[in-house]
């Protein structure tokens, strides 16, 4: 909900923009070819490419690919608080560091005169399959990076620092307790508060607010989050308001149902919207 109406925040979530750094640490491990630290011998590459072929490249691709998506995809989740472009954004990521290692393997190809620049493009081809290759080779050294180094809580250039981290993770259990349990505040459904209940969920929704104020503070400008820490903050108001009107009397479907049953006023619309916007985006738990 909070990203259909966020650009700037839904781009994030699909180009990893506030955790490019990743790309640079997928990297990394090709500049072993470079120094020579890992060699992989010149391929003896057929000279024709059937189906075949092209098929083996592929599988051959797809594993150390398929791996570093995943692993990848399991750190991302750290950094965003929404389940949404999930595994667009991991492929995405891994993509731009296989693109990163191929051409990180023709650099090297260039500076030892084993790639030659002509105006025929056939004579690209050997060379550039072979710094893929190379670069698949890499991708296994860059799984088992992000599987030790990046896996620890650690702060590192380019990526969302430990304590922005630890950050997002109160705030995933805080909303985690919301939507779990008997007192569980569910759209479309009467909300199952006696007065113990509803001081525990407004004591979660003011631990709430104060957890989304602090990592606006440690964001520090809207270039990636947009207007969103403006829309949740109003949001969580809401829910607050709506709350206190239910424990007043009001019918639970006024807010918590978009039902035509009631004739809401501009304000009482406004806080509808609110309560359906926050309990039906899609939160991410890890």
């Amino acid at each position: 909900m909070y990203l259909k109406t966020n650009l700037k925040l839904r781009l994030d979530h699909i180009f990893a923009n506030s955790a490019k750094g990743i790309v640079a640490y997928g990297i990394m491990p090709s500049a072993l070819v470079f120094l020579g630290v890992l060699k992989i011998e010149k391929l003896q590459l057929p000279g024709a490419y059937g189906w075949l072929e092209i098929a083996s490249l592929i599988f051959i691709v797809s594993i150390p690919f398929c791996i570093l998506c995943y692993i990848l995809g399991r750190r991302l989740e750290r950094y965003y608080l929404f389940k949404d472009y999930l595994w667009a954004r991991s492929f995405i990521v891994t993509f731009e560091i296989l693109i990163g290692v191929t051409a990180v393997g023709l650099a090297s190809g260039f500076l030892t005169g084993n790639l030659i620049i002509t105006n025929k493009l056939t004579t690209w081809i050997s060379p550039l399959l072979h710094s893929l290759i190379g670069g698949i080779a890499t991708l296994s050294l860059s799984s088992t990076l992000f599987a030790t180094l990046l896996t620890e809580n650690t702060n590192l250039p380019g990526l969302p620092s430990k304590e922005y981290a630890d950050l997002l993770a109160e705030i995933k259990f805080l909303i985690a307790s919301l939507q779990e349990g008997k007192s569980a505040l569910v759209w479309k459904k009467k909300p199952l508060l006696d007065k113990t209940k509803t001081v525990y969920v407004q004591e979660i929704l003011i631990k709430l607010k104060a957890k989304f104020d602090i990592l606006q503070k440690l964001i520090e400008d809207n270039r990636i989050s947009g207007d969103f820490f403006i829309t949740v903050d109003k949001d969580i108001e809401n829910i607050l308001k709506a709350l206190g009107e239910i424990e007043n009397g009001a019918g639970w479907e006024k807010y918590f149902s978009d039902t035509n049953d009631f004739k809401r006023d501009s304000n009482e619309m406004l806080i509808m919207v609110s309560v359906s916007r926050f309990l039906n985006a899609r939160w991410s738990k890890r």
